[in-house]
Parts: structure tokens; sequence; C-alpha cells
């Protein structure tokens, strides 16, 4: 995995960390909120406010 996302100051920790798990999954995974919910303790709002950050930039 590239740390270039690690080192943007524009993104949000938040959205630092969601892609690097999302970098770390294998590429037949379910990448849905649904998905991204069940393996974090995170509200599907607050993964959606990361995905949204993260097609932002």
């Amino acid at each position: 995995m590239s740390n270039y996302h690690l080192r943007n100051k524009a993104l949000s920790l938040k959205a630092k960390g969601l892609l690097s798990q999302i970098l770390s999954l294998p590429e037949d995974w379910d990448y849905t909120l649904s998905g991204l919910c069940y393996i974090n303790r995170e509200s599907k709002d607050a993964i959606y406010s990361a995905v949204n950050e993260l097609e932002e930039y």
C-alpha cells in the first residue's frame, strides 16, 4: 500500500483510516456501506461521510 494518502493534510484521520482499510481488503470483498459498517464500529453516516470526503479528493 502506498502511503501517499497518509501524508495528505487535506484528508481527515477518519478518511485516511478508512482508505487504508479499504486498500488492505481483498478485491472480491463486499465494498458497500453495509460491508464497511460490519467490520467497523462506525455508523453508516460516519462511513458515508468518510467515503464522500475521499471522493472529493
